[in-house]
């Protein structure tokens, strides 16, 4: 049986479950659905008749449509065409009758061609739902036929004319409709903008009430609530005597809470028509559990074999335990080359997650890691905003050590894809609440690869974070990124003096929060840099940074150590009290070097003297004559460009150089003949296993496998491998 047809069977069985009925029962009610007998399908078709009659009755009997005496033919007419649909799980229309404003008239243009579709007045409703989940208590009502209760200018019904009799002995006449009609382009605007204008008009006397109206309505479904009852239930009698007002009513009560539904009940309602059972109710296209206040969702597996019954998802509605008093957002990205996306949690709890495809055209991990860091700075700052919570912390985490390390460059830097996409991220994110995370411990793995419905259900890491996300941050794991430079060099025309700018902190930021709120405290790669203006800061400084390693296991090789000096030498250089200078040792190797005879020793030579570039005014102005020898090697343009820039730059470089080497006799005359590889062969192999070839294969189904291949009996093997790194390959090997 497939989904269908158990979803069919489900409605007839209802309210029982199919698995709680006998077969031949079973058998009966499809056959009698499918195959119904010729009595059956009149009483169908009469019971249709009847409840369409009696609705445009109803239609009629309220004012919302009324006949035309004169059908005037010199005003602009529209008819509207209408059927009925039937709704089997509507509590309270059976069949409702819907009109067609899309339908072409005679010129060929509709009624919904000439409309102004109006304004986007609507929040977004995954914000509605943000909000919906972060109160304890929470209440759900419909407004009753809302469209119908808004009146259109008499000038303007014309336009909104349909045919109509009750039975078919009478003629047909023309009615027109006084209200906004549901199936007409404009109506959810007019309907939204009612209630906003009801919310403005309202804001002084009752400003929750209004901000309920403004923010808490999706069209006509209201979902609110609180943290207490008794202001939840003041807050909606507020807002039901403000709809009253406008000739709006509310029905269709849910709550979490009995107590708050007997209080807000009508009281011309019983008890008995308040729905609070087990069984889900639709709340904005969600199945909401009252009783267990949960949401569920229902996942039906598309196969021919039998099925028994369906994977039931449920989500419990309240994020919190209890009232928060301490609230921290987190937010996991990851990508794969099936997809990529992230999920946030209101510590410990899951609250959103979003997924996207990854691009048929190729794209590298790195870039997918990216595009899913920017979807996770995009659902931490809408939840940020449609949320009425204030966070003590914000916590962003990837596992992708280039996405973290773009996130902390300058865009001006970087590619346009890479740079289009971090600018967007540091816009709406901090660098400092971006961290990095293992792989194993990522929880958004799960989304970027995909996983089963049953390992989903039983996945803890899934529906509240990684394990050590419950306990003290103290105790969560410490990751370190390091970037390869300490000094940022700043690029600038040769004529001038180069300069540096120091990078500080060399971490990433995931390091910061372990030494950033030092001063005086520099890390580079495992070295530390301590430094102070007096002894007794130095000491107080030595004894924070002695215990924050002994906190996080590390240890200091005391042989490398030198404490307690007004002098000390640090990558090179000597840091005192008066600044930072050379160190004599590199300043005599400068001296003392020999005259470069190659390629090889004046590149060595110019790495050394531009150590100290920044001690050397007009450095690049005086180099020159020796960047100029690098070309003897006849290396072609694009080598000398790639040389030429990781020693200075200048503009027009590139224009200059292949000036230089266009007017080289030597490189224009291998440019079109490139001297080509000699290609070696192999010996034969005289034994199994004298020889062996090794590769890697993939990725396929995100899988990676190693290639071994004896080359004398031509024997393959294949090990499937998690990642080509070098454990996992010489384990297998």
């Amino acid at each position: 049986m497939g989904s269908e047809a158990f979803d069919l069977l489900t409605d007839l069985c209802n309210p029982e479950k199919p698995e709680n009925c006998a077969f031949e029962d079973l058998v009966d009610l499809m056959g009698n659905h499918l195959q119904p007998k010729p009595s059956d399908i009149a009483d169908r078709k009469s019971g249709n008749r009847e409840a369409y009659t009696e609705f445009m009755a109803e239609y009629e009997r309220l004012g919302h449509m009324s006949i035309e005496e004169n059908d005037e033919k010199n005003e602009p007419s529209f008819y509207l065409p209408h059927h009925g649909v039937s709704s089997q799980n509507s509590q309270t229309t059976r069949l409702r009758v819907v009109f067609d404003g899309s339908a072409p008239s005679t010129t060929g243009w509709s009624l919904n061609d000439l409309q102004y579709v109006g304004q986007n007045l609507q929040d977004e409703l995954l914000n509605l739902i943000l909000r919906f989940r972060q109160w304890k208590y929470v209440i759900c009502a419909d407004i009753m036929k809302m469209y119908r209760q808004i009146l259109i200018r008499p000038e303007q019904r014309s336009l909104q004319k349909i045919l109509w009799r009750k039975n078919p002995s009478e003629n047909i006449s023309v009615y027109t409709l006084n209200t906004v009609t549901y199936g007409t382009t404009s109506a959810p605007y007019l309907a939204i903008r009612c209630l906003k204008q009801l919310a403005t008009e309202n804001q002084e006397k009752h400003p929750e009430a209004a901000r309920i109206i403004s923010d808490d309505f999706y069209v006509d479904d209201m979902l609110t609530g609180g943290d207490k009852a008794e202001n939840v239930i003041k807050r909606i009698e507020e807002v039901k005597t403000i709809l009253q007002s406008a000739g709006f009513e509310l029905h269709k009560w849910l709550s979490n809470s009995p107590p708050i539904l007997e209080q807000l009940l009508p009281k011309n309602q019983s008890p008995q028509t308040i729905s609070f059972d087990k069984h889900a109710k639709k709340t904005v296209g969600i199945d909401w559990t009252c009783a267990d206040d949960t949401f569920r969702f229902t996942i039906n597996v598309q196969t021919e074999r039998p099925i028994t019954k369906r994977t039931k998802i449920r989500i419990p509605r309240y994020i919190f335990n209890s009232l928060p008093v301490h609230i921290e957002l987190h937010g996991f990205s990851d990508a794969s080359e099936r997809a990529y996306g992230a999920c946030v949690y209101i510590r410990i709890n899951l609250l959103c997650a979003k997924t996207k495809v990854a691009p048929i055209r190729s794209i590298t991990i790195p870039r997918l890691e990216l595009c899913g860091t920017l979807i996770l700075s995009q659902l931490a700052n809408k939840v940020k905003i449609s949320s009425q919570l204030t966070f003590d912390k914000c916590y962003l985490w990837s596992d992708s050590t280039i996405a973290l390390h773009w996130i902390n460059t300058s865009p001006n830097v970087l590619q346009p894809f890479v740079s289009n996409r971090v600018s967007q991220i540091q816009s709406l994110t901090s660098s400092n609440e971006w961290h990095h995370i293992r792989s194993e411990d990522n929880p958004a793995d799960i989304l970027s690869r995909g996983t089963t419905p049953t390992d989903l259900l039983k996945s803890t890491m899934w529906w509240h974070g990684p394990s050590w996300l419950h306990e003290p941050e103290e105790n969560w794991p410490m990751s370190i990124l390091t970037v390869p430079k300490f000094c940022k060099p700043r690029h600038i025309p040769y004529a001038l003096k180069a300069k540096v700018e120091p990078m500080g902190n060399a971490h990433s930021t995931s390091t910061k929060k372990k030494w950033g709120n030092l001063e005086g405290v520099c890390v580079f790669l495992d070295d530390i840099l301590i430094s102070a203006e007096t002894e007794a800061d130095h000491l107080n400084l030595l004894y924070k940074v002695f215990e924050r390693l002994d906190h996080y296991g590390l240890k200091l090789q005391l042989s490398k150590c030198t404490l307690c000096q007004n002098k000390v030498e640090y990558l090179g250089f000597i840091i005192d009290e008066r600044g930072v200078h050379t160190a004599p040792d590199k300043i005599n190797a400068i001296v003392n070097c020999k005259v470069p005879n190659n390629i090889t020793e004046l590149r060595a030579f110019l790495g050394l003297v531009n150590y100290y570039s920044k001690f050397i005014p007009n450095v690049a102005t005086k180099l020159n004559p020796l960047y100029s020898l690098l070309h003897l090697s006849h290396l072609g343009v694009n080598k000398c460009k790639a040389i030429a820039r990781s020693y200075f730059w200048w503009p027009n470089l590139d224009l200059d150089v292949e000036k230089m080497c266009s007017n080289c006799k030597i490189c224009t005359t291998f440019r079109n003949n490139p001297p080509k590889i000699t290609f070696n062969p192999w010996p034969l192999a005289i034994r199994p296993w004298s020889r062996l070839h090794l590769d890697f294969l993939g990725p396929i189904f995100n899988r990676k496998y190693l290639i071994i291949v004896d080359t004398y009996t031509k024997w393959i093997e294949v090990f499937e491998l998690s990642s080509t790194n070098a454990i996992n390959t010489i384990n297998k090997l």
